[in-house]
């Protein structure tokens, strides 16, 4: 090899290692766990495992790189078995071409898929030899599967900007990420019992909406900027957000995760464009009544950052502000609290109704609340503001 040609050599096979490493680091959330069921989908899907990653970091570590010039055009790499003891990765000329990066078609990707052949996975050509699943369902591993594993199911969909990664923040640029195809096809698959609670729990939150609006607890849009200065306190909730909230909650699809990367989250939003919203460990142990910690507030608060209101966490404000964000800035927890501090009954649902109004609803907010009080101290009036709220109850 050229001088060039071994540095590149030599740096894409560091690379190739340190991405090795972050797997193996991350493994709770992107490698397979040994003799667990993952469904019918594993049968089209290269899970890989712990060992496995061991298995090619151990191979690369020993093996030593020529240039290879064969007969025909290939593009690549090749594992040659020498006569020797000493194990070597043939570099093709089209290996040099190669993205530095782990992508498609990357040198780090084309160092794992030999590193798959020394340990004696088969390439595409000898597929054949084992096709099929494994008796646990599972996909039948070839060189290129396990390529492929890393090179598009756990790799980077953002790109590399300002010393990290803007799909996941990721600081090292050889790495895996955590937000990858595979962690969530290991983790967010939802079962029919929490799909159950996940349905119901919207219903129920979109009751809870209508209730408010119905009960005169929200304020029109023109009313706001009068009332924000006598109320500042108060995180008023206008009729044009309490209809963005029953729409954006009647399109999401839910979907869990049960590995999130902060594990005290309830519920988190995906893609906007798709209108995902993934549902944490403690949104199933959350109560299914609205008080502060329910599972309603949690889908207020997503709900909300789907619409672009910030986490009281972050600190950056939206670029583009939108509806009610124009003339009130406010937070989604501030929309979460209006309806678990501001809105909610103070006594708790006993034999068929809250006793500190009479409701007998129990998706519902209080008439007695502290936003009812405030509202009807502030607002007299507060009996018309329903002539622009949603037209009948979901």
């Amino acid at each position: 090899m050229t001088e060039i040609e071994n540095r590149m050599a030599v740096e894409a096979h560091i690379r190739t290692l340190t991405i090795l490493h972050d797997a193996l680091n991350k493994k709770g959330l992107l490698l397979a766990e040994p003799g667990r069921d993952y469904g019918l989908q594993a049968a089209s899907i290269p899970l890989i495992c712990p060992q496995l990653v061991e298995d090619l970091i151990q191979t690369l570590r020993q093996v030593e790189f020529l240039k290879y010039n064969p007969k025909q055009d290939e593009d690549g790499v090749g594992a040659i078995y020498p006569a020797s003891s000493a194990q070597v990765i043939g570099l093709y000329k089209g290996f040099w071409k190669r993205h530095e990066n782990l992508k498609n078609v990357s040198r780090p990707g084309a160092l794992i898929k030999a590193a798959a052949l020394i340990l004696g996975y088969h390439d595409y050509d000898q597929s054949w030899l084992t096709a099929g699943l494994e008796e646990d369902g599972r996909l039948v591993l070839t060189a290129n599967h396990i390529c492929e594993a890393f090179e598009i199911w756990m790799g980077h969909k953002g790109k590399y900007m300002n010393d990290s990664y803007t799909c996941c923040g990721e600081t090292s640029e050889h790495s895996v990420c955590e937000l990858s195809d595979m962690r969530y096809f290991l983790h967010c698959k939802i079962d029919e019992e929490q799909k159950e609670i996940a349905e119901n729990s919207r219903k129920a939150t979109q009751k809870i909406l209508f209730d408010a609006w119905n009960k005169g607890l929200i304020v029109d849009d023109g009313l706001l900027i009068r009332l924000q200065q006598a109320m500042e306190t108060v995180p008023l909730i206008t009729t044009s957000l309490l209809a963005d909230l029953m729409k954006k909650l009647d399109m999401v699809t839910f979907k869990c995760d049960n590995k999130p990367k902060n594990e005290v989250l309830n519920a988190y939003p995906g893609d906007p464009e798709k209108s995902v919203m993934y549902l944490c460990p403690f949104f199933w142990k959350q109560s299914d009544q609205l008080w502060p910690g329910s599972r309603f507030g949690s889908l207020i608060l997503c709900a909300s950052q789907m619409l672009g209101y910030s986490h009281i966490l972050e600190t950056s404000s939206p670029k583009d502000p939108t509806g009610q964000q124009k003339w009130d800035p406010m937070t989604a927890d501030d929309i979460c609290a209006a309806f678990e501090h501001w809105m909610v009954h103070r006594e708790p649902y006993v034999e068929g109704s809250y006793s500190c109004c009479g409701e007998e609803n129990k998706y519902s907010v209080c008439r007695e609340s502290l936003m009812g009080l405030q509202l009807r101290e502030r607002l007299p009036e507060v009996q018309g503001l329903k002539a622009h709220g949603p037209r009948s109850e979901v």
